[in-house]
Order: structure tokens, then sequence, then C-alpha cells
């Protein structure tokens, strides 16, 4: 009795071959889709980091602009001072106008701070994000360099058998 072909245990194991190579490759493409999208998404986190970058200096800028306007206020202030000295309610409502003054310069002064440890916070998040996305791609490109040599493996073994078959 002649076995058929589909008993050969040669071509059952290329099928089965086969079959495995091309759950590889689509593995392989998952991976591959998968890094470039950690790579896009790295891209973002870069280019938000710069708007943020952008925005702090604005907030610099506003800042000084805001500390340049407090001195003339508080300038102001002083000159009315020197003007009504013999009014001791307008000496009064002066002092009010100081208290206020440095009151809202301290608050400034505050949210720059705040920023500041906003900004270097969204710094650390960011370069943090960077080195994790750099981490997973670099998991991800081991497990494709397994798959290749696992396919070429495979591949030896499948010519392995083919040679043995012609032979």
């Amino acid at each position: 009795m002649v076995p058929s072909m589909s008993d050969d245990p040669l071509i059952m194991v290329l099928g089965e071959l086969r079959n495995l190579n091309a759950k590889i490759d689509a593995q392989g493409e998952q991976l591959r889709a998968q890094g470039d999208d950690i790579r896009a998404q790295g891209e973002q986190l870069r280019a938000l980091t710069h708007v943020v970058h952008a925005q702090g200096e604005q907030l610099r800028t506003q800042g000084e602009q805001l500390r340049a306007q407090g001195e003339q206020l508080r300038a102001q202030a002083e000159l009315l001072h020197a003007l009504d000295e013999k009014s001791h309610a307008q000496s009064e409502q002066l002092l009010r106008m100081r208290v206020d003054l440095s009151a809202r310069m301290d608050r400034l002064s505050d949210g720059q701070n705040a920023l500041r440890q906003d900004q270097e916070t969204t710094f650390y998040v960011a370069d943090r994000a960077i080195r994790i996305n750099k981490e997973a791609t670099n998991s991800i490109e081991g497990q494709l360099a397994s798959m290749v040599r696992q396919l070429r493996a495979l591949d030896g073994r499948v010519r392995a058998i083919e040679g043995d078959k012609a032979a």
C-alpha cells in the first residue's frame, strides 16, 4: 500500500512551518506597527515639550513686563506720597496702595515660581516618557531579532529536510 502525500510527515511539517512562518510574519508586522506608534508618541512628547518651553518663555517675558509695571506703580505711589505729605488720609491711602502693590508683586513672584516648578515637572515627565519609549522600542527590536533568528533556523531546517528528500 502506497501512503498518500498528505500522510507524508515532511509535507505536514512543511505545512506547519509555513503556517508558523506566516504567524511570525504577522506578529513581526504588529510589533513594527507598535514600535512606529511608540516612536510617533515620542515625537509628540518632544513637540509638546517644545510648546511648554515656549509658553514658559512667554510667561517669563510677561512676568518681567508685570514687574516693570509694578516698579512704575511703586514710583507713582512714592510721588503721590511726596506731594500730599500734609494730608493724613491721603498718606494712609498711599500706604494701602504700597501694601497692595507689594502683595501683587509677591503673588506674581509666587505665580512665576509655580510656573517654573510646573515646567520642571513637565520636562521630567517628558524625559521619563521618552526613556520609557526608548526602552519599549529596544524590547521590541530584541523580540524582532529573536523572531528573525527563529525564522532562519526554521528555514535551515526546512532546507535540510527538502535536501534529504531530494537525495
